[in-house]
């Protein structure tokens, strides 16, 4: 079980959850932060939160997964059940849709109040994202992780992961 704290950040007294591990590097972000309380992840379990992206106010639950490390960023991670097998699995154990919001050509088919539609999924739609929380002051600080993907061995480009129905006999 990992361990997580309750951090305060000092200019703008707003409290964060990051991985207790991580926590010098989130304030390494920029803001000042201190640690208010420590806490084992499994407390985390089925709490909610708001994403900032969404505008329809529809809350989401902190759900538990062995697949989330805590050797980078602040040791919870979004899910995209139809992108993944490590989040489709997570997605199907607790009842979530699996919705796919990317063409075939890697694009968004969908906006999520901040027209991402047509955006590439590998690329154009990182930067829209990184830009519409900054103007919604929800980015605490932004760096680059480098994520395994699967990549195409004729054409080295990103493989997209879709969910397909299908049937054998």
């Amino acid at each position: 079980d990992k361990f997580y704290s309750l951090v305060r950040c000092e200019n703008s007294g707003e409290y964060y959850i990051t991985v207790s591990s991580q926590t010098a590097l989130v304030a390494s972000a920029g803001p000042s932060f201190h640690s208010v309380v420590g806490f084992r992840g499994i407390e985390l379990a089925n709490s909610s939160y708001s994403h900032p992206l969404f505008a329809n106010g529809n809350s989401k639950n902190l759900l538990p997964s062995d697949h989330v490390t805590v050797h980078r960023g602040t040791g919870l991670v979004h899910i995209a059940p139809a992108h993944g097998m490590d989040d489709f699995s997570v997605a199907m154990k607790h009842g979530l849709p699996i919705v796919s919001c990317v063409d075939n050509d890697g694009q968004f088919i969908r906006d999520f109040d901040y027209n991402l539609s047509g955006c590439y999924a590998y690329s154009d739609a990182n930067r829209k994202v990184v830009e519409a929380l900054r103007e919604m002051r929800a980015l605490v600080g932004c760096q680059v992780i480098q994520h395994a993907f699967p990549y195409d061995w004729r054409t080295q480009q990103p493989v997209i992961v879709k969910p397909s129905k299908q049937w054998f006999i």
